[in-house]
């Protein structure tokens, strides 16, 4: 009898081990930095609360929970300006994400995207 499993066992991987070889691979994440800064219509002098951000937040808050997003949030310069890790699968996906951001899209902010290649990072949350 075992004899006869082990002989079942080795046909079931001959017949089905080249379908699994050639299973493509998952494809890596690609991350991206969102470094915004004041944009024209930023109201200089005036604090975030005033800025007309509410539509951004909620656009962050979505892209968020949606695992696009993996931290985020505003410099403490008091020039204003923040940053974003975003997950895309490439530089197109990540400008056009930008691109839809309503704080861009009304020009309170404006924003590069830059590539990012995380060499370590930590287990613990990033907020106290």
């Amino acid at each position: 009898m075992l004899r006869r499993t082990a002989a079942l066992a080795v046909a079931t991987l001959l017949i089905a081990g080249p379908a699994l070889a050639e299973a493509p691979a998952a494809p890596k994440p690609v991350y991206f930095l969102f470094v915004y800064s004041a944009g024209p219509a930023w109201k200089v002098g005036q604090p975030m609360a005033v800025q007309g951000l509410g539509p951004h937040g909620m656009y962050m808050t979505k892209l968020f929970q949606d695992g696009v997003v993996l931290a985020g949030g505003p410099t403490t310069d008091p020039e204003g300006g923040g940053l974003a890790i975003v997950k895309a699968k490439d530089a197109a996906e990540a400008k056009a994400l930008l691109a839809a951001d309503p704080a861009i899209r009304a020009g309170i902010m404006t924003a590069e995207v830059r590539n990012w290649r995380p060499l370590f990072a930590t287990r613990e949350p990033l907020l106290p």
